[in-house]
């Protein structure tokens, strides 16, 4: 199940991506995905 991130055009709706990415390497899964891109 990808996880979704609205509003990446702002800067809240970036830092809740760059939080997200803090711990983890992908947006979804263990290796790199279309979700990625």
């Amino acid at each position: 199940m990808a996880v979704t991130f609205y509003d990446l055009n702002s800067a809240s709706g970036l830092k809740k991506l760059d939080d997200y990415l803090l711990t983890r390497s992908y947006i979804t899964g263990y290796l790199a995905s279309k979700d990625d891109i």
